[in-house]
């Protein structure tokens, strides 16, 4: 194939000259700035799942039985990165940092839906689901 094999492009790789490489460079870059900037960040184990969670953001965990306006603090931490000074805990951090929390509301999550149908059969059930969630404010991930 011409252009492949590298004869007609000057010794360098026909992709070099394309422009979408160009764009994923200035993405790259444009994400390591942001990545740099990030002021801290934690890991952790909530609803039997673990979340990545970053200060003055909200997430969503599976229903907690909190009012809303509680504040709480979240216990199983994996991993802190604050101030560019990363803690790993083996497996959590045991009482080192704290990740205050406090429940914004409670709500339903997406509609699941189920069909089930054993052909030949005239046999036809749909099920239906929607997950009870709480939503969580991150107020701050600090050293004790």
């Amino acid at each position: 194939m011409k252009g492949y094999s590298g004869e007609d492009t000057k010794g360098e790789a026909f992709w070099e000259n394309n422009t979408m490489s160009k764009f994923s460079l200035i993405y790259n870059i444009f994400t390591f700035i942001i990545y740099i900037n990030m002021e801290s960040y934690a890991i952790v184990q909530a609803s039997g799942k673990q979340f990545w969670v970053e200060e003055n953001k909200f997430y969503d965990f599976d229903k907690m039985l909190l009012d809303r306006g509680d504040k709480f603090s979240l216990n199983h931490i994996l991993l802190v990165n604050k101030e560019n000074s990363v803690a790993i805990g083996k497996p959590f951090l045991d009482s080192e940092y704290s990740v205050e929390a406090v429940v914004l509301r409670h709500l339903s999550g997406p509609k699941i839906r189920v069909y089930k149908m054993r052909p030949k059969k005239k046999t036809r059930k749909t099920f239906g689901n929607r997950r009870k969630l709480t939503r969580v404010l991150i107020n701050s991930i600090s050293k004790k």
